[in-house]
Formats: structure tokens, sequence, C-alpha cells
């Protein structure tokens, strides 16, 4: 299949996965099934987006660099790194699981599936790091192909399940989620085994290409932990001040535009990360990014414009008429988004600079500061939340071009 229209599918897919899932948790529940399943997913990217926007990217960047030989020590390395990281989360969790289901408001009923989040976030590292590699390689197809297989159990499960509830729905997920991703960590098992048998000095090749990826644990953490922490926070408090029904309309509203935004954020990830990385040495990193930012800010402008324009259909058909959210709100929602995708293309080019202190610090004026202004008071009407999403990523934004212009200029 043609490399482009590869792409054009893997970047498709995430929105259109996420779509489907809350299009049969609203045919099954009502928009609280949507926000409960929104709060067990976050649990699960709490434990491994670490290892995905850390060491992740670290291993898609290193393996567009080095040689091939290199490939099998950096994958691996990177494969320990994430679970050794990400393994004190997971515990944490499954310790005090009591305290964040009465925190996150799930109800005790809830406390098994919140376990089992945490336990396959960390098994989820696996298959995470593994796309990661296959990136780096240029391999779109087989991240692909591995993305439609896995969600075919979970959509089949979903599709079949209109009168067992949500309880019994979540817990037979979990159980699928957890058997995939032990899959693909036996699978990754085997692989050391033989590799570990044929290789030289091993440990030492591993030791070497792990310390070529501690430099991006401090930007998995900051991202990884406060971002997932801060959503989480976030839709407690909207359910808190608000109601459950009001925080799955907030979900409703971002993963409308979701799809916007990841295409946005997967072409970035999937094709211009591994393009800018290889480049970077030899062009001009301001040139290259202004570049990028044309290809990618006017579609995203145009279709955000459009989504306004069609919401009602839009957020009927991905959910259903139930759902009627006032067009000053999903205003304020969808421009905060924009911002985001600004924000998302000057991060990609501090990654390429290899900027992950500044990354790290960074973080704290994107989801944790809109969890911030919920606390202090934004979360008492919907408008207010929109308000407090839009001057959040405006600040981000401003926060990431800031950064990259001074560290491109810095590197000429």
């Amino acid at each position: 299949m043609n490399r482009a229209l590869i792409i054009v599918c893997l970047i498709l897919w995430g929105p259109l996965y996420r779509a489907l899932i809350d299009k049969l948790w609203m045919y099954n529940a009502n928009l609280v099934a949507v926000g409960q399943w929104a709060q067990l997913q976050t649990i699960s990217d709490f434990v491994a987006t670490p290892a995905f926007v850390g060491v992740g990217v670290g291993l898609t960047v290193l393996v567009a660099q080095k040689d091939e030989r290199e490939y099998p020590q950096i994958f691996l390395s990177a494969y320990f790194l994430g679970l050794a990281t990400t393994l004190p989360t997971m515990i944490l969790i499954s310790i005090f699981s009591s305290t964040i289901e009465q925190y996150l408001q799930l109800g005790a009923h809830l406390r098994p599936q919140l376990q089992l989040a945490s336990l396959i976030g960390w098994l989820g590292v696996a298959g995470g790091l593994l796309g990661s590699y296959w990136l780096g390689k240029s391999q779109q197809n087989k991240l692909f192909l591995f993305s439609v297989l896995t969600s075919i159990p979970i959509l089949s499960i979903l599709a079949s399940s209109y009168w067992k509830g949500f309880e019994a729905t979540s817990k037979s997920l979990m159980y699928a989620l957890l058997i995939i991703s032990t899959g693909v960590n036996l699978y990754i098992g085997i692989y050391f085994y033989r590799w570990k048998n044929k290789t030289k000095n091993y440990f030492l090749k591993l030791k070497n290409s792990m310390s070529l990826l501690v430099k991006y644990l401090p930007a998995g953490f900051s991202i990884g932990l406060l971002t997932p922490l801060s959503m989480l926070i976030s839709r407690s408090l909207i359910a808190n001040n608000l109601d459950w029904e009001s925080a799955g309309a907030t979900v409703a509203l971002l993963r409308a535009s979701d799809w916007i935004l990841n295409i946005a954020q997967s072409t970035l990830y999937f094709h211009f990360l591994p393009k800018i990385s290889k480049e970077i040495n030899q062009t001009n990193p301001i040139r290259s990014l202004f570049r990028i930012s044309i290809y990618i800010l006017a579609p995203s402008l145009m279709a955000l414009i459009l989504l306004y324009i069609m919401r009602e259909p839009i957020l009927h058909l991905l959910y259903d008429s139930r759902l009627n959210i006032d067009s000053s709100i999903s205003l304020i929602f969808w421009s905060g988004d924009f911002l985001r995708i600004v924000s998302a293309i000057f991060l990609m080019g501090l990654y390429s600079l290899h900027c992950s202190k500044t990354i790290a610090w960074g973080e704290f004026l994107s989801q944790p500061l809109y969890a911030l202004l919920l606390f202090l008071g934004a979360a008492s009407s919907l408008i207010s939340v929109g308000l407090a999403h839009l001057g959040t990523y405006f600040i981000y934004a401003l926060f990431c071009f800031t950064c990259f212009i001074f560290f491109a200029r810095e590197r000429r």
C-alpha cells in the first residue's frame, strides 16, 4: 500500500476509534458512561504516557538517526526503561485505589476496573514503544495494522453489550485489554531472550543505549504524569461542581474536535517528527517549523470552522440527539483547541532540539494550569470551564513559541 495512504489511515484511525467507542457507550448507556470510561482510560494513560512521550519519542528520534545494527539494543533499552519508570505509578494506584476512586467520583463498584486500568497502562507500555520503534523505522504500515487488530476485540465487546450495563461491560473491556497487552509483552520477552543469546556484551550495549534515552525522561514524566493527572482532576472538579452530565459534555466537545486535533498532532508525530529529527542539523529549524506550521494550521483552522458551523448534526452523529450544547460554549472550547495545535507544533520543535528540561517546566502551563483554574472557581459553569481551557492554551502556545525561537536562534 502507498506510504502516504498508510500515514493518512494511521492519522484517521485514532479519532475514528475513539469516536466509535463513545458512540457505542452512548448507544449502550448515556453521557455518564462516556465520562466514567474516559476517567478509566485516563488512569491507564497516567501510568503509560510518561513512557510514550518521554522514552517513546526518544526511541523514535534515535532509531531515525542511528545505524540499523543498533536498533535491537535501542528498542530493548527503551522497553526496560519504560517498564521500570512506570512501575511505581502502577503500584501506588493499586495500593491507594479506594482513595483515588472516592476522589474521582467513580463509586466503589468501579474500584476493580480502576485497578485493572492501572495494570493495563503499565503492560500497555510495550505496545506503545513497539509503535514508536516502527515509526522511527518509517514502518507506519506495521503500526497501523497493529492498531486496527488490537482494536477489534474492544469494539466487538462494546457492540454486543447493550443489555449488560456499564459495570459489566467495562470489566469485560479491561480483561480484553489485559490479554492483548500481556501477549505483546510475551512477544518482546521472547525477542529479548533470542537477541541476548546471540549478542556479545549485550548488557553493556543496553546500558549505552539507555544512557541516550535517559535524557528524555524529564519531559516524559512532566507531560506523562501531569497531563493525565490534570485531566482526571479537571473532570472530577466539573462533576463535583456541576454534575457528570456536564463532565460528559466537556468530553464530548473535546472528542468532537479530537478528529481535527489528532489529525494535526498525528501528522506532526507520524510524518514530521522523524523527518525533522533527521534534518535538524542540516536545515534552519525556524524556517522548517514555520513551513510545517502553514501545512498544519491552515487546514486545521478551516476544519474547526466547519465543525462549528455543522456542530449540531456532527455532535448528534457522534453521540445522539440528547446532546445539545450552546454555540458560544462550543466556540470557546474549539478556539482553545486551535491554540492546542499551535502549541503542539512548537512543542515538536523543542523535542527536535532536545530541550527536555524546557518541555518539562512548560508542561505546568498546560493541563495543570487548566486544572488549577477550575479549582480556583472556573468550574462554576460550562462557559467558565471553556474560558479556562482557552486561556490555558493561549499561555502554553505563547510559551512553546517563544522558547522554540530562543533555542533555535541560540543553536545557529
